[in-house]
């Protein structure tokens, strides 16, 4: 929850992206790890990470996530569908 909070605090949608996208947050908590986050751009996961439950760490991960996704959206609506061989997930699960 926090990650989302602070995810849409720096999230601005890319202009010429279009709309029609579905973007999904997950998060879950784990007591050893932190948090468990992954974002999906209709149902494709384009970040993934594990976060210390720190804000300075939560911040950073967030806005790092909204550059990603925003490129995703900016890439595959511009060249005019998924993008399947770029790899923009930040650290694997």
């Amino acid at each position: 929850e926090r990650f989302y909070r602070t995810f849409v605090t720096f999230w601005e949608a890319p202009p010429d992206a279009g709309e029609d996208y579905n973007i999904v947050i997950t998060e879950k908590a784990s007591p050893t790890w932190g948090s468990w986050i992954w974002i999906e751009v209709n149902e494709r996961i384009v970040y993934q990470n594990i976060i210390k439950p720190r804000s300075g760490d939560i911040e950073e991960a967030a806005k790092q996530s909204v550059e990603i996704v925003r490129g995703y959206l900016l890439s595959a609506f511009r060249d005019g569908a998924e993008i399947e061989d770029i790899d923009l997930k930040g650290k694997d699960l």
